[in-house]
């Protein structure tokens, strides 16, 4: 930050020298010495740089947290609990004729709920087909349309709107003695409106931008069925590998002058080593639970990172 010392002449004059402090020399954060190093090579004197003028340290690491969008992760993650609750839906799709299943959750019901107060409706269809006596393919689609507020908390963002859909394909074969060979590709577009909260000192800014997430995965495993309480309870333990590749698309962001950041891409690619265990219940009258415990023993990724920049 700037600083501007004075100091008495000879000639009982008052002498005042203007210095900056680099950013860089300032902040002791390890997580925004980078940001801080960009900002200090690309200096100007704009909004942005004079709110960055901070009484203390501390509050300087906070303001280039923020700025730098380094904290902005809820929308993301948010992508990917949305496509746990598609997975969800689809397997609980009751059937209605010839191996067809539909299941929908709408805006108001406890389910359809994710953080930041957002909300969306979803529907899932999916068609199961008997290739053999032992073998079948089943056709999954769905799509959700998401309502949000935005953002709640400083540096983070939020989803203000925007849809997703998502496809799946799978084939199942069985074997003797409840044995199972299982393979399934899904593929998940998600097209989301956010905004991003910038707030330190006297800046208070909503920083709104259009993302789109792309994500792919390939399952495959080895199950075996057991049946209990008179064929009302299926347990199936499980153990397989999982690979998925995440693509997060660049954007620029809008409505916030010298905030607005411009993200490139990033991509992350990861294999899990998978074991679980399914509960189907069948009790009367047709009521029926179905639970999945899903545990990932070894997790090995790669990831591209992703490069932030002030417009």
């Amino acid at each position: 930050g700037w600083t501007a010392p004075g100091r008495l002449d000879a000639d009982g004059n008052v002498d005042v020298t203007m210095t900056n402090k680099a950013f860089g020399d300032v902040a002791t954060d390890s997580s925004v010495s980078d940001v801080a190093q960009a900002l200090d090579a690309g200096y100007t004197n704009n909004e942005l740089y004079t709110s960055l003028n901070v009484g203390t340290t501390a509050e300087l690491n906070s303001a280039l947290k923020q700025v730098s969008g380094a904290q902005a992760t809820t929308v993301f993650r948010e992508a990917r609990v949305l496509s746990n609750r598609f997975t969800m839906l689809a397997d609980a799709a009751p059937q209605i004729k010839d191996g067809l299943a539909f299941n929908v959750v709408a805006k108001g019901d406890p389910r359809a709920e994710l953080g930041n107060d957002t909300q969306y409706d979803m529907l899932a269809l999916r068609q199961t087909l008997d290739l053999t006596a032992s073998q079948n393919l089943t056709l999954e689609y769905g799509i959700a349309r998401l309502d949000g507020d935005g953002s709640k908390t400083a540096g983070d963002n939020g989803l203000t709107g925007g849809y997703s859909q998502f496809f799946g394909l799978k084939h199942s074969m069985a074997f003797d003695e409840g044995l199972a060979w299982n393979n399934s590709l899904r593929y998940d577009v998600h097209n989301l409106d956010s905004s991003r909260s910038v707030a330190y000192g006297d800046v208070n800014k909503i920083a709104d931008s259009d993302m789109r997430q792309q994500y792919l995965e390939f399952r495959s495993e080895g199950a075996k069925t057991f049946t209990m309480m008179s064929d009302t309870l299926k347990v199936t333990p499980y153990a397989g590998v999982k690979f998925r590749h995440t693509m997060e698309g660049g954007y620029k962001e809008r409505s916030a002058g010298d905030f607005n950041l411009s993200m490139n891409s990033g991509n992350e690619t990861a294999v899990d080593s998978i074991v679980g265990l399914k509960l189907d219940y069948a009790g009367k009258d047709g009521w029926s639970a179905t639970a999945t415990l899903d545990l990932s023993l070894l997790h090995i990724s790669e990831r591209t990172r992703r490069r932030y920049g002030a417009e």
